[in-house]
């Protein structure tokens, strides 16, 4: 339940450090939480990825200071009171996620998270955690950045480790509850539906057929009358680490047709910038700037009255697919998630960096 010193201080920042900063802390282990402290070491904010999340979408200045977003003077437990009990009572009743433990100086000694005590409970009563959604996983590309790798594999059947891209993102969702999957398939489906009947997952999944391809949204068509809730649609080369129950609750709550969950990426131009005056004459030269973007990582969630807006038959990508939305005057909304939660296995750069990081993520 209880962290590590290592593990506590990387999740530590001082309240100067930028927002930017902030998120590469929270993204170095998933818990959703930095803790934001002062000169002297002693806790005096603390930020969540909801905190985030609100920056993030209202255009913060990500090199901020974190003090701007931070939540002033959490409440806290101190070593003496960290009783199950305790820490049960102060989540429930005040609807947190996390608590932070400190000393007697008021410095950070330790941090308590929901899912610890969830897990444990889940240990007990051999449950799992409901999500109540059907998860549509696209996978009838032909994988061609993967090229020539692709060649002799679909492309959800690429290995990273001992389980093929496909089979990893099912095993993201199985903790949700969810163990059904539609899966979209073209080309070498036969390949994709014998090796499912190998492992023993074809009673898991509900191939979704193309007959020519038809797009990143238009096999979606396939399943009108199907699905009748919101549900996930995430296409097969994209590995998340989040949590799909707070993204499926953004949407729900706040009245989207259609999410996208969006990745913070930074560029770093590797020259010095002209800006240049109207008179064409040179303003000033900004040396190697910084540019933040929130780009689409493949990873959405439909409203199932949606799928009304894809024409048969034809190709119809899911940018179509969100305009239409739009030009309906519907509400998109976006979920931004921190830029190493997001692998993007199709590719090779990212491939091998999935390799490389995906039994730290």
């Amino acid at each position: 339940m209880y962290r590590s010193p290592d593990v506590l201080r990387d999740l530590t920042v001082h309240e100067t450090v930028s927002i930017r900063h902030a998120i590469e802390a929270m993204d170095e282990h998933h818990l959703g939480v930095v803790l934001v402290v002062n000169g002297a070491g002693v806790l005096t904010g603390m930020l969540t990825d909801g905190d985030l999340r609100r920056a993030i979408l209202a255009n913060a200045d990500l090199d901020g200071p974190v003090e701007r977003v931070m939540k002033h003077g959490p409440a806290t437990l101190r070593q003496d009171e960290t009783s199950e009990e305790a820490v049960v009572e102060l989540l429930e009743e005040r609807s947190f996620r996390h608590v932070p433990i400190v000393d007697n100086d008021g410095k950070p000694a330790d941090l308590i998270v929901w899912n610890d005590l969830e897990a444990a409970q889940l240990r007990e009563t051999e449950e799992h955690r409901q999500l109540d959604c059907d998860v549509v996983i696209m996978a009838g590309g032909k994988g061609s950045r993967l090229d020539p790798f692709t060649r002799v594999l679909p492309k959800p059947l690429v290995p990273i480790g001992d389980k093929p891209v496909l089979e990893l993102i099912m095993d993201d969702f199985r903790p949700y509850g969810v163990d059904h999957f539609f899966v979209s398939v073209n080309h070498m489906r036969k390949m994709i539906r014998v090796y499912l009947e190998s492992v023993n997952l074809a009673d898991q999944v509900e191939l979704v057929e193309e007959d020519k391809p038809l797009g990143t949204a238009g096999a979606l068509q396939f399943l009108k009358g199907k699905v009748h809730r919101p549900f996930f649609v995430v296409n097969c080369d994209v590995i998340i680490r989040a949590d799909f129950a707070d993204i499926f609750d953004h949407h729900t709550k706040n009245g989207h047709k259609l999410t996208v969950v969006g990745s913070l990426k930074n560029h770093t131009v590797p020259y010095g910038v002209c800006e240049v005056a109207e008179d064409g004459s040179l303003s000033k030269i900004v040396e190697k700037p910084r540019y933040d973007f929130l780009v689409n990582t493949g990873m959405y969630i439909l409203s199932p009255e949606v799928l009304d807006y894809i024409p048969e038959d034809q190709e119809f990508h899911m940018t179509h697919l969100i305009d239409a939305v739009l030009e309906r005057g519907e509400k998109v909304g976006v979920f931004p998630i921190g830029e190493k939660a997001w692998l993007d296995t199709g590719q090779w750069e990212e491939y091998r960096r999935a390799i490389r990081l995906l039994g730290k993520m």
